[in-house]
């Protein structure tokens, strides 16, 4: 919602998530007056973002922050994964707690990417 609460807005049942059924589940929700989505987070289900871009046009989706890493994982070599794991841990652990002072994230930050950066290539 606006104050950045989320909202359970509805449950449906559908026999597969293709963009029929994430259509439907959207209109519905339109009709309802869900007006518009400024950002969809999405975690890759098929279908789902053409049903967004279908009834709501103007809406950013991306990918939710979980399944970004891990597809991006798939790009790293076996002898740097733990490392990379360690260090991406330590950056989402930082952005994720309030009490941590954002140097704190933005020092693990440049870690990994001193550590990683040559490494890294269009993948990311």
């Amino acid at each position: 919602n606006i104050e950045g609460q989320k909202e359970q807005l509805g449950m449906w049942r559908a026999e597969n998530e293709e963009a029929k059924s994430w259509f439907n589940v959207l209109t519905e929700l339109k009709k309802r007056g869900l007006n518009d989505i400024l950002i969809a987070f999405i975690d890759g289900l098929k279908g789902f973002p053409d049903a967004i871009n279908t009834v709501y046009p103007e809406s950013r989706i991306q990918l939710c922050i979980v399944h970004i890493v891990r597809n991006s994982l798939r790009f790293v070599s076996w002898k740097d994964y733990k490392a990379v794991i360690r260090d991406l841990e330590a950056i989402q652990g930082a952005s994720q707690k309030w009490t941590m002072p954002l140097r704190d994230w933005r020092m693990a930050m440049s870690r990994f990417i001193i550590e990683f950066g040559d490494r890294l290539d269009s993948h990311f």
